[in-house]
């Protein structure tokens, strides 16, 4: 028992905090370092609060690390295991660079991913690691970005040959990149455009060190000492893929034409090549911090948990089989997000259903007559603060409340009494009769413009 006199003396103590902190005219949220003043009885009473929160901290990041090397090291032909993380951007600089640019200098993104998977053109079927790093000129380091890389990575993957059906990643608990509600949808629909299974687990919190950190080292000291020594001027993100791809490439061959088991290979990904669209989630996932495994079903919804685990049946995803490990790995739950109305090609058809009414709509041909007193602009989307002639409308039909109504073209203006609900058996189609459709919701406006091919009833 700490004498009553020894616990009110008092200490200098210093603390990482969150604190607001100006930068230029706005105010951030910053980690400092804060020196004070305090009495030992507080200081511990701070140490046993925070002591609370570690043996279930320790204990994920262990428990997450084993899964991982399970996985990694009892990966099963039609598997891949990737580690994906982004690296520090490297800094292009020249050796011989004048004062100006020194001031003035460009960043590429590296983005590594570490793949295992069994070999698929030797008779041993031995395990293979596949370093494949993506170099981009996009400096933003978001969910979109994170959907490019891997997508690109699948189908250097497939080109050589590689068996996938079920892709399981593991990576940090980076919010605005891998851990949040739209990298949680773009992991659904991800499972619905690659047409296999993807699992997405995470390491323990501050404990997302792995494979990965290593080849981006690789690839940005080799690059750095190059440039030191003149063989090579690294100006931009093209540059930087072609001398990695020159020189640190490793083939599935080794010289004297045995398989190799470590293999590299480099992605150019430019930033028109990223996708960034508005996403309709509106709500994040209840208790995202503490998922540390979320699967994609088919691209219909998403079975998620507090752990991971690499038993028999979780290892094929298997929600509806009990869990080896059920002790310590909560029962999976689930969760599906809405799936946008998408704007088709200029050669597709735009087919939108409803209980009632399905109608198919193709894309107006140049050689089509336009409606008289009214213009068609380019399908397009718009505000809610744009919308000035448009009226609002509360009523929800599904998930992402919105309304989908038509309206005649020939109307110069969205009127109340000039809409047409499309779940009303009063709303007549014709083929060959040019219709708009919009959709309405709380991000605002969305018209598509076709004229009716087929009507069928149902």
């Amino acid at each position: 028992m700490v004498d009553d006199q020894v616990m009110d003396q008092t200490v200098k103590v210093k603390e990482w905090k969150l604190k607001k902190v100006k930068s230029g005219e706005a105010h951030v949220s910053k980690k400092v370092l804060e020196e004070e003043e305090i009495r030992v009885r507080e200081l511990v009473e701070r140490v046993e609060k925070d002591l609370a929160s570690y043996p279930m901290h320790y204990f994920n990041a262990k428990w997450q690390g084993g899964q991982f090397r399970q996985m990694k090291n009892g990966v099963t032909k039609g598997s891949v295991v990737m580690v994906l993380d982004f690296a520090e951007n490297y800094r292009c600089e020249m050796q011989d660079e004048v004062h100006s640019a020194h001031w003035s200098y460009t960043q590429c993104t590296v983005h590594p991913t570490v793949c295992y998977y069994i070999c698929n053109t030797c008779e041993q079927e031995h395990p293979i690691t596949h370093s494949v790093v993506a170099i981009s000129d996009d400096l933003k380091h978001d969910c979109f970005a994170v959907e490019s890389f891997p997508d690109r990575t699948y189908k250097l993957l497939s080109d050589n040959g590689v068996e996938m059906k079920r892709c399981i990643q593991w990576t940090d608990g980076c919010g605005s990149q891998y851990k949040s509600k739209n990298p949680f949808y773009l992991l659904q629909e991800s499972g619905h455009k690659e047409k296999f299974e993807i699992q997405r687990h995470f390491f323990g919190s501050r404990h997302g060190k792995g494979p990965a950190d290593g080849e981006s080292a690789v690839l940005k000291s080799a690059a750095s000492r190059s440039v030191k020594v003149r063989r090579v001027v690294i100006q931009n993100a093209q540059q930087m893929f072609e001398y990695a791809e020159q020189n640190l490439t490793m083939g599935n061959r080794l010289a004297d034409g045995s398989c190799s088991s470590f293999r590299r290979s480099f992605l150019l990904v430019k930033s028109s090549d990223i996708n960034r669209r508005s996403l309709p989630v509106k709500t994040a996932l209840k208790g995202t911090m503490k998922i540390h495994s979320i699967v994609s079903k088919d691209g219909t919804g998403l079975a998620y948990r507090s752990l991971s685990c690499s038993c028999e049946h979780c290892h094929e995803a298997n929600t509806d089989v009990r869990c080896t490990n059920e002790a310590y790995v909560t029962a999976w739950q689930y969760h599906s997000f809405p799936a946008p109305l998408e704007t088709a090609s200029e050669d597709e058809d735009v087919t939108m259903e409803h209980d009632d009414v399905s109608v198919s709509v193709n894309p107006t041909p140049d050689h089509v007559p336009q409606p008289k007193q009214q213009a068609v602009p380019p399908a397009q989307t718009t505000t809610d603060e744009q919308q000035d002639n448009t009226t609002s409308h509360e009523t929800t039909i599904d998930e992402n409340n919105s309304l989908l109504l038509l309206s005649d073209s020939m109307m110069e203006e969205l009127q109340d009494d000039s809409l047409m609900d499309c779940t009303t058996s009063s709303a007549q189609f014709q083929e060959g009769q040019y219709l708009e459709v919009f959709l309405y919701g709380k991000n605002g406006r969305q018209a598509f413009r076709g004229i009716v091919q087929e009507v069928l009833k149902g």
